[in-house]
């Protein structure tokens, strides 16, 4: 059977991704591959006759695999991008009726959110998609993973082989909203001094967002700082070449550094506006939040309030918003609210962006803080283990994670630790475990009463 293989990775042929699907080739060699690296960082996705080419070879294929590094808890930019010119030149019937899959390396940090993000893709394209194998960076080092992911390829290929039909997890996906007219609207005076930064792509076409954009920056009482993505220079994506690891300063030598340096990390509060395009925004954006990477694990956005302004489906794509609050409270961003041109009633999208301003500025004046949920409790332990562990790469951050006492290992907790040795001995004894099983409720209790009556 032919398989066409769109490599997203950065590195293109010197990809560690797609080494697993190298071995996948090894052990699987009557069927025939072709590799198109769509996303390397070059020039060559733009020009029309490799973009052709990589179509041809999707159009000729029985099965494509999608294979990439996952950055940012989705694809690599420039894959975002190809996925982007696809739907722009309407060439989904080129995918139509094939199987497709995944293969992706990683932390797992939130790797489900890229793998949702493939499959509904997919499914708009029309394709059959079987579930995905997110890999742990070194899993093919270790023969039970090496196992795992021939049979992995086994049942994809079974699957295309003999026809066998795979249900669709997604609905598609409606793009239309209402039309946005704020109307008449009257700004707030200018009397704060908090730092507030605003991040979009708007165009010109987009018109509901501009909309949103201008009545929040009216309904703010602090001067806004509007940064559109489209008038920095960013020379590329991510390249995952981890120099910044170690002095915290990407390779690139663009606007990036110093819109982290000088707007981002000063900012009392930062808002994100884009419009949604292809189940994500747009590949800009991604471009973005790639080079967010020189931030890496650190979460440096402790302390800071902030809020998206979405025109677009946001509650048809659960995932996105998931995303964005993995993000979000991973790094410590508090989000004082989300706001969407979804509403036929324009007066309460006005409201709502009048009432996201009041929101910051209270969150900022009282340093509120939502509780994290397991999302970013679980980000935020993945990522202490892997500083910890890989700190001769990760320099800059095992550097900020010390200092700040971000290595919170339950072994620290020596007292804890030792009761429990204790009490774990004790236990084994039918007339203490007795005494201890009447008692722990109230002396579980005991501290929280005790705290809110001194209080």
């Amino acid at each position: 059977m032919k398989i066409t293989v769109l490599n997203g990775s950065p590195k293109g042929d010197q990809s560690n991704t797609m080494q697993y699907f190298r071995y996948i080739e090894k052990h699987f060699p009557d069927n025939e591959y072709r590799v198109f690296a769509v996303g390397y960082e070059s020039d060559d996705l733009e020009k029309s006759e490799f973009f052709q080419e990589v179509l041809d070879g999707i159009a000729q294929a029985d099965g494509i695999i999608w294979v990439y590094p996952i950055t940012y808890f989705l694809v690599p930019s420039r894959m975002k991008r190809f996925i982007e010119m696809v739907f722009e030149k309407g060439k989904q019937p080129v995918f139509k009726g094939k199987y497709a899959t995944a293969i992706s390396t990683s932390m797992h940090l939130f790797d489900h959110t890229s793998h949702n993000y493939l499959r509904g893709i997919s499914e708009d394209l029309g394709m059959s998609y079987l579930a995905g194998y997110s890999a742990m960076f070194r899993d093919l080092m270790v023969r039970r993973e090496r196992s795992n992911l021939l049979g992995f390829a086994d049942d994809f290929f079974n699957h295309i082989e003999k026809g066998i039909p795979v249900a669709r997890e997604y609905d598609p996906v409606s793009y239309d909203v209402p039309e946005y007219k704020p109307g008449d609207f009257q700004s707030v005076p200018v009397l704060g001094d908090r730092s507030i930064v605003l991040l979009t792509d708007a165009t010109e076409k987009d018109a509901n967002l501009n909309n949103m954009i201008d009545v929040f920056v009216r309904s703010m009482p602090n001067e806004v700082t509007v940064v559109n993505l489209n008038e920095i220079h960013l020379r590329g994506g991510c390249k995952c070449c981890l120099h910044c690891c170690y002095d915290g300063v990407c390779i690139y030598d663009d606007d990036m550094n110093s819109i982290y340096r000088n707007t981002l990390l000063p900012a009392d509060a930062i808002i994100y506006a884009g419009s949604i395009r292809d189940r994500y925004l747009s590949s800009r954006w991604k471009m973005f939040f790639d080079r967010f990477f020189v931030n890496a694990h650190r979460p440096t956005l402790e302390g800071k309030q902030g809020g998206f302004i979405i025109s677009g489906p946001l509650r048809q794509l659960p995932n996105l918003r998931q995303l964005f609050t993995c993000f979000a409270e991973t790094f410590g961003l508090n989000i004082a609210g989300w706001v969407t041109d979804e509403y036929a009633d324009s007066e309460r999208v006005t409201a709502l962006l009048k009432d996201l301003s009041n929101r910051i500025i209270w969150g900022l004046e009282t340093n509120y803080k939502q509780p994290v949920s397991f999302l970013g409790a679980g980000g935020r332990k993945l990522l202490r283990d892997i500083n910890f562990v890989a700190g001769f790469i990760f320099v800059e951050n095992y550097r900020y994670y010390k200092e700040h006492g971000l290595f919170d290992f339950p072994h620290s907790e020596r007292k804890m630790r030792l009761t429990g040795v204790l009490l774990r001995k004790l236990l084994k004894l039918p007339g203490f475990r007795r005494k201890f099983q009447a008692q722990i409720n109230a002396k579980m209790l005991e501290p929280l009463e005790n705290a809110v009556e001194r209080n």
